[in-house]
Parts: structure tokens; sequence; C-alpha cells
């Protein structure tokens, strides 16, 4: 009788086993669906040049795409957008977008504040779109790897500035206003981008290119 119930309970403990399995990817392969059907996502903001004007700071560019990426430099996903991204516009030809790199630093990731605040130390150098090259190339080894290696990566110069500048209190003003303008547009994860007043909530990984090029043509997205 023991035995047999021992049996039972292996049984038991097996097929708990192979339900969490499944569970699991089977939510993986949701997740992967989502992504590439991503472009479903996206939502015409009202009267979104004034609202960019916002955003970015300085004059609207007209013409030009405006591309605005809500991006965390912690998060896997904004690493894998960005490459995405940056691939799309070299291809197509950045002369034709203005782009604009939103600071929306998530916070269940430890390492988002610190690595955006030495991003805009790198600015001041001269090497910020570098230096959050180099952060998503390391992203691995956030934590491990001291930001002036991350710099010196990058090209930045004087990398002892970089340590002492990550080291002031105060929150830059870019993040400040990537957080805000972020909240303000309902951006709820990263990455979020917006081109042209469209937002994508769920960031079209495999087909921004397609996305830019129906921007540069000056055709409206449809969903």
């Amino acid at each position: 009788m023991d035995r047999r119930l021992e049996h039972l309970k292996s049984g038991i403990l097996v097929g708990a086993v192979l339900v969490l399995a499944f569970t699991s990817v089977r939510r993986e392969f949701r997740s992967g669906s989502t992504i590439s059907a991503s472009t479903a996502s996206a939502t015409k903001i009202h009267n979104w040049k004034s609202v960019a004007l916002g955003i970015i700071g300085d004059s609207l560019p007209t013409d030009k795409v405006l591309v605005v990426e809500f991006s965390d430099l912690e998060c896997p996903f904004c690493r894998r957008f960005h490459t995405a991204l940056a691939a799309a516009v070299d291809s197509i030809g950045p002369e034709k977008f203005k782009m604009h790199f939103a600071h929306f630093p998530l916070p269940q990731h430890r390492f988002a504040i610190p690595a955006a605040k030495a991003a805009e130390c790198a600015r001041t150098q001269g090497k910020f779109n570098q230096f959050v090259a180099s952060v998503f190339s390391s992203q691995d080894s956030l934590g491990l790897k001291e930001w002036t290696q991350i710099a010196h990566d990058a090209g930045v110069a004087d990398t002892s500035a970089l340590a002492r500048c990550t080291l002031l209190q105060a929150m830059p003003t870019a993040i400040v206003d990537g957080i805000a303008s972020g909240k303000r547009l309902g951006v709820k994860g990263t990455p979020t981008v917006i081109v042209n007043g469209w937002r994508f909530s769920i960031a079209p990984y495999d087909s921004i290119g397609a996305v830019l090029r129906r921007a540069v043509s000056g055709e409206a997205y449809q969903r």
C-alpha cells in the first residue's frame, strides 16, 4: 500500500511539473506572437504636434519624420528594439528622420536610473548615442561593469569627469522630462515608440522598417 501511495505521489508530481512547463512555454509563445503582431497596437495621439514640442524641446521638423523612442536602458526588449530601429533608420536614410530618445526608467529595474544618469553625463561630452549603444551591449554586466568602462567603450574622452557627474544627486532634466512626458502620453511600459504622432505601445520589432517607410512616404498608418 505504501509503495502504491509513493507511486501515486510521484505521478502527481510529474504531472504537475509537465503542466507547469507547458504553461511556461505557452506563455513565451504567446509573448512572441504578440511581439510579431505588435503593429496592431498603434494609436493616434490627439494634437500630437504640440505634445511633441513638449517632448523634444525643439522646433518640430517639417521635412522629417519625428520618431520618439521611450526606453529603459536595463530593459532587454528595449535593447532589441533600439537595434532594430537604428538598422531601419540607417537603411532608409538618417536624414529623413528627427530622432529623440526619451528616458522612461521602470521602477523594477535597479540600474535603469543610474544608467540614464550616466548617459546624460556622456551627453555633456557629445557621446550620448554611443553611450546608449555601449550600455545596451553591456546590459548583462550592469552592476558589475563600471560606468567609466562603459563610457570608455563608448569613446568618452574624460571618464573621470563622467564618474564625478554620475555621483551628483540631482536628477537630470532629460530624465524628469522623459518620465513626465511618458506618463502624460499614457506610456505604460518600454519600449514605446511614437512615429509622427502614432504611438506604438507594443513596439513593432519586426515591422519598424515598414512603419518608417510609410511615414516617410506620407501615408497615414491604418490599423
